[in-house]
């Protein structure tokens, strides 16, 4: 377990600078919202590991969802990207995210992150959150049913997040991860409502996230329609599909799919 310390009590209060901007269209494209942020947390608190003497970062997770904190937890890597939803992804709700890696094996290692017990968690809080529904002769009422079918949904999604297992699978990678930084870079800053169509391609959420300096990126999408964002994805999805198989890794299979 980590050792810190509080060093200091700053004054001053907590800086927060976000840009966004959020588009919905009623053509059936879902929104997108863009927003930029401080990579860390200035809350006034100074923590001190007690074991190296260096400072702790307090990181701005601001920007991840509930399930997004679950994946990716702890800090923002320098490329991140999530399917925000509990909606299926082929089995299984899952994340990439990019960290430096030992400087003797490689300068970057990938890391698959997938939820292994979701839909046991699911099936879980559905029987112990039963829903009802209407039935003949007007009793319960309509507002009886849906006033606690309401209350169930909302006592499953207090539970859920603090029961799901998250497994971990990581890659030691070169090129590929300079690569993905500077394609998720490049997406995220040059996406507008331009991008958006109303033909939607996915029926799930995803985020994509990316440290640029002293700021994180992200870029959150309700549904992928065509473009770029469409690409990205379906290039973290292979990636999570494949090492989910357990198929060896090649780096390069994926270069060259950026092409």
């Amino acid at each position: 377990m980590k050792k810190f310390c509080i060093l200091s009590l700053l004054s001053g209060l907590f800086l927060s600078s976000v840009f966004s901007q959020e588009a919905v269209y009623s053509g059936g494209a879902g929104n997108f919202l863009k927003r930029i942020e401080y990579n860390i947390r200035y809350s006034g608190i100074t923590l001190i590991d007690l074991e190296t003497g260096e400072q702790i970062p307090e990181y701005n997770l601001n920007g991840k969802s509930r399930l997004g904190k679950v994946l990716l937890p702890d800090f923002n890597a320098p490329v991140e990207y999530s399917i925000d939803s509990d909606a299926e992804f082929r089995g299984t709700p899952s994340a990439i995210r990019i960290v430096k890696g030992p400087p003797e094996t490689a300068p970057y290692v990938l890391e698959v992150k997938y939820i292994t017990n979701w839909r046991e968690v699911s099936s879980e809080l559905e029987e112990k959150y039963p829903t009802r529904s209407m039935s003949y002769g007007g009793l319960p009422t309509y507002e009886e049913v849906a006033r606690h079918n309401r209350e169930m949904y909302q006592k499953r999604d207090e539970e859920r997040y603090g029961l799901y297992k998250v497994e971990t699978l990581a890659f030691p990678v070169r090129d590929l991860g300079d690569r993905l930084y500077e394609k998720t870079v490049s997406l995220i800053e040059g996406y507008g409502a331009k991008d958006m169509s109303g033909k939607v391609m996915h029926g799930h959420s995803v985020a994509f996230r990316c440290v640029v300096g002293d700021e994180v990126w992200t870029l959150s999408l309700s549904s992928i329609s065509e473009g770029k964002a469409l690409q990205m994805s379906d290039l973290f999805r292979q990636i999570i599909e494949d090492a989910m198989k357990g198929e060896k890794f090649d780096e390069w299979k994926y270069v060259r799919m950026q092409k």
